[in-house]
């Protein structure tokens, strides 16, 4: 309070007292002024054992909904109670340490000794997307051994768009050093933010938006989002504490990601037989009577597909119901002469005269963070609430 008391006034802005500014500028003013204060909060979670849930905030985070954990799940380990980590402080859990040097840089080591990682954390800018900001972290190796990276889903095996089967593809090494991939997910590229390091840590990017990763040579990365509500949150787990941390001892980092993410469930028996999908049934009568021959013909199947283009636009969470006049009555039928599930599928994307177009627009799908456009998750929750149809796995 002195320093902002002593340092930073109207006179010494250029401001007028009744000028109204943006948070984020008195940020930047106070962190100019004075350069001895923290300006970013750093909260940091233990989740699961050896492991930090790391917020990064200019404001305490207004995040609702499926969006407060994001991509974690307490189901398989109880997070504590969250802790501000200042300059000059430091955060043990398990194996894993955590200290902040200065405002925008944290050290990660093991409680044994072994150096992981620095993470320098940029300032927040104005976003590409109004209304939004933008930041990136970037984590640098602390010794001389050259770490390898693994991880990231799978992406970049082809051009962007079209039909794979027509455009070149090549051979992605499952070392990503080197290599830079978009983190939303689009056509024949799925993206998954987690990255294990030969160094003996993994990393999730815990930012459902759109951005990037570049992996550097030496394994270091740099993380990028492009629109967030002033927070970065990522997760770090390492080792047990007696372990080394090199690649012999990765399943236990690999067992913290699916602890802190939550369990594969038991693939249903269903989709575990034959999937019939013709490209497309036109009509229910018309689906439940390859359903009959199947029966004739006594050959196993799981799952009967309605394929996309089923609806009267694209982005209606519905089919069109001159079409399949009841979903119920379709799945009953499939399951009585088959035991088996039907599915719909959705051309994915929304246009302007969908009935969904208004209340969830695509254009919003980058993963803003904003209540009125939770992506992915609330989507699909906003999709379980609606009342015009249900399709159960069972009847």
């Amino acid at each position: 309070e002195m320093c902002i008391r002593d340092r930073v006034s109207t006179q010494s802005t250029g401001v007028s007292a009744s000028t109204p500014m943006r948070p984020q500028l008195l940020l930047l003013l106070l962190s100019i002024a004075c350069p001895t204060m923290a300006i970013l909060n750093v909260t940091v979670v233990p989740w699961c054992d050896n492991s930090f849930r790391v917020i990064v905030s200019l404001a305490p985070s207004r995040s609702t909904g499926a969006m407060v954990n994001r991509a974690l799940t307490d189901a398989n380990c109880q997070p504590q109670p969250g802790s501000s980590v200042r300059v000059g402080q430091s955060l043990t859990h398990g194996n894993m340490m955590l200290s902040r040097p200065s405002d925008q840089t944290l050290s990660l080591a093991t409680a044994d000794g072994d150096k992981l990682m620095d993470a320098f954390i940029s300032q927040f800018v104005e976003s590409s997307t109004p209304g939004f900001m933008a930041a990136n972290l970037t984590t640098t190796p602390t010794t001389s051994q050259h770490q390898r990276i693994f991880g990231l889903g799978q992406g970049n095996w082809t051009a962007e768009g079209g039909c794979a089967a027509n455009t070149p593809q090549w051979v992605v090494p499952l070392t990503r050093n080197g290599q830079r991939l978009k983190l939303q997910q689009r056509k024949f590229h799925v993206t998954i933010p987690f990255a294990y390091s030969t160094a003996g840590y993994g990393l999730l990017w815990n930012m459902p938006g759109a951005g990037d990763i570049s992996v550097q040579t030496d394994g270091g990365m740099h993380w990028t989002a492009e629109a967030t509500e002033s927070v970065l949150d990522f997760w770090v787990t390492t080792v047990q504490q007696g372990s080394e941390p090199t690649p012999k001892n990765a399943a236990q980092i690999y067992k913290a990601y699916a602890d802190a993410t939550g369990h594969a469930p038991l693939l249903l028996e269903d989709a575990s037989i034959f999937w019939q999908s013709r490209n497309r049934y036109k009509s229910s009568l018309i689906a439940l009577s390859v359903a009959d021959k199947y029966r004739s013909l006594g050959l196993p199947v799981g799952v009967l597909v309605m394929d996309y283009k089923n609806q009267v636009h694209d982005g209606d969470f519905a089919p069109d119901a001159s079409c399949y006049p009841s979903v119920r009555n379709l799945s009953d039928g499939v399951r009585a002469k088959l035991n088996a599930t039907t599915v719909f599928s959705f051309w994915p994307e929304a246009l302007s005269d969908s009935g969904e177009y208004s209340p969830v627009s695509y254009t919003h799908l980058r993963a803003h963070e904003t209540p009125e456009h939770l992506v992915c998750r609330l989507l699909l929750e906003k999709k379980k609430k609606k009342t015009y149809y249900k399709i159960a796995l069972h009847p």
